[in-house]
């Protein structure tokens, strides 16, 4: 289990378009290792007995972010309470059913991978996915030294500049080239219509301007694996292209990884939900709030829930 503002921080990300329902299950499910995503908690749950229970939370704390949102509170009017009424964030086969089934929400199949990938810079990550590229039939280009000659890009559909971080963390340069140089230089060497990424922390709205491809130009990043499997988000600006969007998450299927794709913010979907809320769940136990334990493959920590007091 977990807090009821990290379901409540979850509803505002879908709400508000940063996030689609199934990319924002996947994040939590797979990137943060959770049994499942929020809004198929919910559902399980019922959206009924969530509105309630934020009531409840909310009549005590007095703390915002454990107030029902807007969405869930238009959503249980609707009668739209999740599994037991067929319809909930998901569609189902029936009241009662657990089957999910297509709707107008439903994500469209992803098409083939990239015929051709580059990765510019050196370490462990850039070998591990050029290998895992090379491994899935795509054409990969290493172009290991990314202060040298850059011309081995121009044919690839999609670069991603993956080099090492610095050594020392009190250093913002890379082991390699500076970004905004490499990138600039990117934008000049990689094809019309190619898709320029970085898997190191960057905004995806300052590179698009220094490449010059407003609509070309995203971030991924790259998490660890649990044991539901591997999440690679991609952060996206308003400019981003659909193109591109899709580009990225064929080639991260082409990685065996799941794709992510949100608004470009810090800490993208994952990080965003889960360190403030791990926050929120340190300070319910300190309160004195019964808690149900849980360890997730990233952290050990417990996670708190108040609902055992509404039982």
């Amino acid at each position: 289990m977990t807090s009821f503002g990290y379901l409540n921080s979850s509803m505002t990300m879908l709400e508000q378009g940063h996030v689609s329902r199934e990319d924002l299950d996947t994040a939590m499910r797979v990137g943060a290792g959770l049994p499942m995503g929020p809004l198929t908690l919910m559902d399980l749950i019922g959206l009924d007995v969530c509105h309630h229970i934020g009531d409840v939370i909310y009549s005590h704390s007095r703390d915002r972010v454990h107030a029902p949102s807007s969405m869930l509170e238009q959503m249980v009017s609707a009668g739209r309470l999740g599994r037991k009424s067929g319809r909930g964030f998901y569609t189902y086969a029936g009241p009662n059913k657990g089957q999910v089934v297509e709707d107008a929400s439903t994500p469209t199949p992803l098409m083939a991978a990239p015929s051709a990938v580059a990765i510019v810079g050196a370490g462990e990550i850039a070998d591990d996915l050029v290998a895992r590229f090379e491994a899935a039939g795509v054409a990969t280009q290493h172009v290991e030294d990314a202060n040298g000659d850059l011309s081995a890009v121009s044919q690839a559909e999609l670069v991603i500049e993956a080099q090492g971080e610095p050594v020392d963390p009190s250093q913002d340069q890379l082991t390699g080239r500076d970004a905004d140089e490499l990138f600039a230089e990117l934008g000049r060497k990689a094809k019309a219509g190619a898709v320029l990424s970085t898997i190191n922390p960057a905004s995806a709205a300052a590179l698009s301007a220094l490449t010059g491809r407003l609509a070309e130009t995203l971030v991924w990043r790259i998490h660890a694996p649990t044991q539901s499997g591997q999440v690679i988000e991609v952060g996206k600006t308003v400019a981003t292209s659909d193109k591109a969007v899709v580009v990225s998450r064929a080639a991260i299927a082409a990685l065996d990884a799941h794709s992510v794709v949100s608004r470009d913010r810090t800490g993208l979907v994952v990080d965003a939900l889960l360190m403030p809320h791990l926050n929120d769940a340190v300070r319910m136990v300190d309160q004195g709030m019964p808690v149900l334990k849980i360890s997730t493959p990233r952290f050990s920590l417990a996670w708190a829930t108040p609902w055992d007091r509404l039982r």
